[in-house]
């Protein structure tokens, strides 16, 4: 028997090597705080109504200034609530999730119980010029309906929407909006086009002391810039869209596969 052997045998087979039994999670405490605020948010409060204050929470759940502060801090990175200084906290709107498919803002408003409509804040006539034409493959010469629009759910701002349409798919189309009228809609029934994909790219940006005023946020506030350009089902390219949405009300999300 080697001296390995003999230390072995007195160990006993209790001590034979660390264990392998995977470790569990502890839920912190603010961890704990946090999912008993949630289920407190989601008990029926609404946008802007105050949280109880930090005193009040650490007297209810018998926990630390700190644990407080960690669990606040986690439902604001979260979008669940945001803090006033000197005045407390209180619940966020809800962000509208948009995924990465090919719908209009009506189709996503609706999708989530919420009713959208349109302040048109401009409609025409002009010729495409280089960029334009570039993405709608015009002659920069040729007319095309310009469309400048505010985007609401349920009467509140979210979306600036700036577009670019040929007028020979979208002349006549463009006299019937009004402002519950949903574009792709009206090209489908009015035009009998029919939109079926689109090449879009996303990026962040900061939003112009003009483009704040309409979306009723404080000059230079976060948003996402859509820039898409959009087919039909014949291929051809029937819309250059640039879209402002605003960066403390929506969130885009995309499904990753492996191959």
């Amino acid at each position: 028997m080697t001296a390995g052997d003999r230390r072995a045998r007195r160990r006993g087979h209790g001590d034979l090597g660390p264990s392998t039994a995977p470790s569990r999670h502890r839920t912190t405490k603010h961890e704990e705080l946090r999912h008993a605020l949630t289920r407190l948010l989601d008990s029926g409060m609404q946008a802007h109504e105050p949280l109880p204050s930090e005193r009040e929470l650490m007297d209810r759940f018998e926990v630390s200034r700190v644990t407080v502060r960690h669990a606040l801090a986690d439902l604001v990175q979260r979008g669940r609530v945001y803090r006033v200084h000197g005045a407390g906290t209180f619940v966020a709107e809800p962000v509208v999730r948009k995924e990465m498919t090919l719908s209009s803002f009506s189709e996503d408003m609706a999708a989530r119980g919420l009713v959208a409509s349109s302040r048109i804040l401009a409609v025409g006539r002009e010729v495409a010029g280089a960029a334009v034409g570039q993405q709608l493959q015009l002659s920069p010469a040729e007319e095309v309906v310009h469309l400048t629009r505010l985007r609401l759910a349920n009467s509140e701002p979210m979306c600036l929407e700036d577009t670019h349409l040929p007028v020979e798919i979208a002349g006549d189309v463009v006299t019937k909006l009004h402002e519950k009228s949903s574009l792709y809609e009206l090209l489908h029934t009015h035009a009998g086009v029919r939109v079926v994909r689109a090449e879009q790219q996303l990026r962040p940006t900061v939003l112009s002391r003009e483009e704040a005023a309409l979306l009723d946020v404080p000059p230079l506030s976060p948003a996402l810039l859509t820039t898409r350009v959009t087919f039909d089902e014949r291929g051809r390219r029937v819309e250059y869209a640039k879209s402002l949405y605003r960066g403390d009300r929506y969130s885009i999300e995309v499904n990753l596969w492996r191959i």
